[in-house]
């Protein structure tokens, strides 16, 4: 593994950083901890904890950085050794130490490695936070190398709550920081996340697409990694490339890609490698109905979980014990592997993990009473007695559903009905009728100029698509950021026309956000700018300017509007403006919320020093991936 990348961005970032942070960051440094750096990683790669450990103890610990980065490589190697508590100590002393002395890269250690332990917790809400701040801090330090492995991490909580199309997103995302990388090992492990990413949607969606998605990368991925002999890389890809042809019942093929895997492991350190290829040959084994070698490698699967102490993978190899015991009738066993199987899942029983215990007892019970069944020769009274039970049952079953089904049927009733009162509002609110007259008029009048017939047909061009995309809008409620602002930067070339020298509009988008990626209502902007012109320009002197900016701010899409015009008044007609926008985005931020369960929010008041308008926006931040229609 090589940090130069990393080294390189953090002294890019310093040396364009205004004065003032410099002087806040002046702690940020340590030559010796940089000069370890590179054998210290090196180490922890080939599991030689020891050499890591001593490069450590010429840190200078009344130096603060110094002292810092003890603690994030103490940290760091508690991880890698599993020593959770360890691990917990270090993050706790070097919380403590930040909080008297802030320094961005031990923040973001410190983040990262926290994430790890919440992981290590299944706390997924914390540990999905802390890689968030993590990959912000590494944003602010040009850090690709952690920014990647923050965006790996959320990639892994999406998968494991199961949300395969977000894990997918974050594993791109990782990838495409990874470029420079010589990190192979994790390089890998994202390549071999994705292709499970995209396992995972082939599982909800059964399109064969997914399927060859995630084969093409583990196959790109092959001749790298042995050209390189990076041999911990093989092994993750060759595991993800058996669990693909499994997936596409390839059985034969799935076992030598394991057998590849098992060769190239070395069996008294690669105890995760060896846990998931062993628990992949069960589940092939199981397809060819070869269950006792499915039993042997359910157990060689657990065998190597318990030596690497991964939690997780110990209840995977659990789950293959409970199967194999269920195929093979050894039921009462199967039912003690499912009780230890939930207790180490969550301390809980939730239902789910109930019913699966409840129904291996059943038939556990089933196997008893038909052996009591065949002994009392009672199998007519049995038979009949359940049949009455199943009518029952059903009978039952079948009232309940109704009776559901005719309260959600009102419920969604009643709910179609006040949002169709509120889209009729809205699209009879989309644009007011009187701009398209008015610019058919204008350009009936500008064709009519000398010299302009060579300009009348852009102008149409432009009033086309503006008349295009707001009949559109009536049918698809959300649009992109960058398509938002085509549709408005045609929309104020068509009232420059009808109001030429009156006004400019200014537009800003920052980096916090992909434009052409993420999702806003369409048109919620163009009722602002269409008041500023006709109210707040009306009777102005001088030019008016109309300011736009958009930004993605904690989760949320900011959008911030402001007008150098008269503002409001006591004029009754003049506070038919605010009031009729109101209302217009109440009822779409109503729709919106009530769609996303989200929460939104918008203010509208009188600018700075108490001239123009200044309005803002505040949305939930969605992206295609999530929604491609929000109506």
């Amino acid at each position: 593994m090589s940090r130069k990348l990393i080294s390189f961005f953090c002294l890019f970032f310093f040396l364009v950083a205004a004065e003032s942070f410099i002087r806040a960051q002046n702690n940020c440094n340590c030559p010796y901890a940089d000069k370890i750096e590179k054998e210290f990683f090196e180490n922890y790669e080939k599991r030689d904890f020891r050499s890591a450990e001593l490069l450590l103890l010429k840190l200078d610990k009344n130096s603060v950085f110094c002292r810092q980065s003890f603690y994030s490589y103490k940290a760091i190697l508690s991880n890698g050794k599993r020593e959770f508590d360890s691990l917990n100590y270090y993050l706790d002393v070097l919380r403590s130490d930040l909080s008297k002395n802030n320094c961005l890269r031990s923040e973001l250690n410190f983040r990262f490695y926290s994430g790890y332990n919440y992981l290590h917790l299944n706390d997924f809400d914390s540990a999905s936070y802390t890689f968030i701040k993590a990959s912000e801090i590494a944003l602010r330090l040009k850090d690709e190398y952690m920014l990647s492995k923050s965006y790996s991490n959320l990639g892994v909580i999406f998968n494991t709550i199961n949300q395969p199309h977000k894990s997918v997103f974050y594993y791109k995302k990782a990838l495409s920081y990874m470029k420079k990388s010589t990190d192979l090992k994790t390089k890998a492990q994202v390549i071999a996340n994705l292709a499970t990413g995209y396992g995972r949607i082939y599982d909800q969606t059964s399109e064969l697409a997914y399927i060859d998605s995630a084969k093409k990368i583990c196959m790109d991925a092959v001749p790298v990694f042995k050209a390189d002999g990076a041999k911990l890389a093989l092994m993750q890809i060759y595991n993800s490339l058996a669990g693909i042809s499994y997936a596409k019942d390839q059985y034969d093929i799935a076992l030598k890609y394991l057998d590849s895997t098992v060769l190239l492991a070395d069996k008294n350190a690669d105890f995760d490698y060896l846990s998931s290829a062993y628990y992949k040959y069960c589940d092939n084994y199981i397809e060819l109905k070869q269950y006792a070698k499915a039993k042997e490698a359910a157990n060689t699967s657990f065998y190597y979980a318990q030596r690497a102490e991964h939690p997780w993978k110990i209840n995977v190899a659990y789950e293959r014990l409970i199967e194999c015991e269920t195929l093979v009738g050894n039921y009462r066993q199967a039912m003690n592997f499912q009780r230890i199987y939930s207790k180490i899942k969550d301390s809980l029983f939730t239902a789910e993990n109930s019913g699966r215990i409840n129904e291996l007892e059943q038939k556990y019970n089933k196997a008893q009473n038909e052996k009591t069944i065949n002994d009392l020769n009672q199998e007519k009274e049995i038979t009949s007695l359940r049949m009455k039970f199943l009518v029952i049952g059903i009978f039952s079953a079948l009232l309940v559903i109704l009776v559901i089904v005719i309260f959600y049927r009102q419920s969604v009733l009643k709910n179609k009905q006040r949002n169709m009162e509120v889209e009729q509002r809205l699209n009879r609110a989309r644009m007011n009728p009187h701009f398209f007259f008015n610019t058919l008029n204008s350009l009936q009048t500008f064709s009519m100029q000398e010299n302009k017939n060579s300009k009348i047909g852009y102008y149409l061009s432009k009033y086309a698509r503006i008349m295009r995309q707001t009949l559109e809008s009536t049918y698809k409620e959300t649009t992109t950021v960058e398509q938002e602002i085509e549709y408005l930067n045609s929309y104020m070339d068509i009232q420059k026309l009808r109001y030429p020298g009156k006004f400019e509009f200014i537009y800003e988008t920052d980096d916090s956000f992909e434009a052409h990626e993420t999702l806003i209502p369409g048109m919620i902007i163009q009722p602002f700018l269409e008041n500023a012109i006709e109210h707040g320009f009306n009777e102005m002197e001088g030019k008016g300017i109309i300011s736009l900016k958009i930004k993605a701010v904690e989760k949320k899409l900011q959008i911030e509007i402001e007008d150098n015009g008269s503002g409001f008044t006591e004029d009754l007609k003049a506070k038919e403006y605010p009031s009729r926008a109101t209302q217009i985005i109440k009822d779409r931020l109503y729709l919106l919320d009530k769609q996303l369960k989200t929460t939104s929010a918008f203010l509208i008041k009188k600018g700075e020093g108490n001239k123009g308008t200044y309005i803002k926006l505040v949305l939930p931040l969605m992206h295609k991936d999530e929604s491609t229609d929000h109506r």
